[in-house]
């Protein structure tokens, strides 16, 4: 079989019409990979190859060809078409559990799902793989799956299917005690079925915190995952954004990512419950406490929790900007408004503890000397706290406060971002701190922090010896 790819570009440029043909009868590697922008001809090419093999075959062995079609928009003519979905038994859903008690289960298939997202994507950060994380284990207890239960883990396919009458109607798996929050979202009840039920294209928002009515208990899919991750707020019966009790109080019923004392991972849930540990003690508002007994005596004295929108800036403080290409994300009250990610996608004042606090970079450098053991500036903390809080840890991550404290002749360092902003701090042991402060996003991630911290230290090298040898803070 034969394919003629079209002309050679070098005999062209010497005006000869040298065809490229691929031979399968004489080629080593028969795979070819077909790569283009959105409306290039790949499905145009991929059907010339077809016809051409077809026609340059032999006549008396007819070669017999597969399309694995996801889009179901390649028509070649006399061939057959299977629907790969789950309703076929040709799908893949790669959230199957492995009902064998030695090496199956609800664990082994989340770590074996967020390895292959993490293989066939960019990497996931810790606090992504936390909330995958707890979105699945979530999804798998909805649909009966518990990991301590091995007997939950195998589900009889031969029963397993939706509740239908044929009519366009989904039927939808609400609790009594639901009844009423379920048809004030336009739930109608079967009186047949003794089921309720939403039109199918009705069946977004709010009503889909109910999945699907089938027979039998099924495996998760991926749509299962992706609507307990987008309306959470409606699965928590939540009409407004909560409060810090009531998002605590919904945090705390997530599960853990391992074992406690088996592993660590930065958390934000963390300083929001010490802030709000803060407020109880004191009897003061943890803005207000913060900046009485931590900044001012730190010598900031311009350093407040920053507001959710652009009308809420400070005086003096900058606009924030999202990367090209960044696209509309949905208010994040849930109203269903379309805003740009740095200015409506998170509710900075709810944040409090875990990083809306707004100031420059000459403040955060003064703050810093005073938390550095460092005898140029009195410290706000006790030596002892200022040794706790810079131990190098084992694995060489998250010191107490600081993303990683060497002991070595090497920069701490304290990274942070938000929509709109990235921030880094380099504090080197000859005292001498870095900091940058960005009002965009950046595409890149963590590997902004690292090209920084690369261009900071050419900086060093090129330019210290130049500066005079003198102590600035006297």
């Amino acid at each position: 079989m034969q394919v003629t790819w079209g002309y050679s570009a070098r005999e062209l440029r010497s005006g000869n019409r040298v065809p490229v043909i691929a031979d399968t009868a004489s080629t080593v590697n028969g795979h070819a990979l077909i790569v283009g922008m959105t409306g290039a001809g790949k499905t145009y090419t991929l059907k010339r190859m077809i016809r051409e093999m077809a026609a340059t075959g032999d006549p008396a062995q007819p070669t017999r060809f597969y399309v694995f079609d996801i889009h179901g928009d390649i028509d070649i003519d006399g061939a057959s078409t299977v629907m790969f979905s789950e309703q076929t038994g040709y799908g893949l859903n790669p959230l199957r559990v492995n009902p064998d008690v030695h090496f199956g289960g609800v664990r082994k298939r989340v770590q074996g799902f967020m390895s292959t997202m993490n293989s066939v994507m960019r990497e996931l950060g810790p606090k992504q793989q936390a909330t995958l994380r707890n979105v699945l284990y979530d999804v798998y207890e909805r649909h009966g799956f518990r990991q301590e239960d091995p007997s939950t883990w195998a589900v009889n396919e031969d029963e397993t299917h939706l509740l239908s009458n044929g009519t366009g109607r989904i039927y939808i798996d609400v609790p009594i005690a639901e009844k009423d929050d379920a048809k004030s979202l336009g739930a109608r009840w079967d009186a047949g079925a003794r089921c309720w039920y939403i039109d199918s294209r009705e069946y977004e928002g709010a009503i889909t915190r109910w999945p699907p009515k089938t027979l039998s208990r099924t495996h998760p899919s991926i749509k299962d995952v992706l609507r307990t991750a987008r309306y959470i707020m409606q699965q928590n019966r939540l009409t407004t954004p909560p409060d810090h009790p009531t998002l605590l109080r919904i945090l705390l019923k997530r599960h853990l990512g391992y074992t406690p004392g088996e592993g660590k991972c930065y958390s934000n849930l963390g300083y929001m419950i010490l802030s709000m540990i803060v407020e109880k003690k004191s009897g003061m508002k943890y803005e207000n406490f913060i900046q009485k007994y931590v900044l001012q005596p730190a010598g900031c004295f311009d350093m407040h929790i920053a507001g959710t929108y652009y009308k809420d800036r400070r005086p003096n403080e900058t606009k924030y900007y999202m990367h090209q290409g960044s696209i509309p994300v949905y208010e994040y009250n849930n109203s269903g408004r379309m805003v740009e990610k740095c200015y409506g996608d998170t509710d900075l004042p709810r944040l409090s503890g875990a990083g809306a606090w707004c100031g420059s970079a000459a403040e955060l450098s003064r703050f810093i000397a005073s938390i550095d053991g460092m005898p140029h500036v009195k410290d706000i903390l006790s030596r002892k706290s200022v040794q706790f809080m810079t131990q190098e840890q084992p694995d060489h991550q998250y010191s107490i406060g600081w993303n990683y404290t060497p002991k070595s002749n090497r920069p701490w360092i304290r990274t942070g971002s938000l929509a709109g902003t990235s921030a880094l701090i380099l504090k080197y042991p000859d005292g001498q701190c870095w900091i940058l402060i960005t009002n965009t996003s950046t595409w890149k991630g963590h590997g902004f922090s690292n090209d920084t911290m690369a261009f900071f230290e050419k900086l060093r090298k090129k330019y210290m010896p130049l500066m005079p040898k003198r102590d600035l803070l006297l």
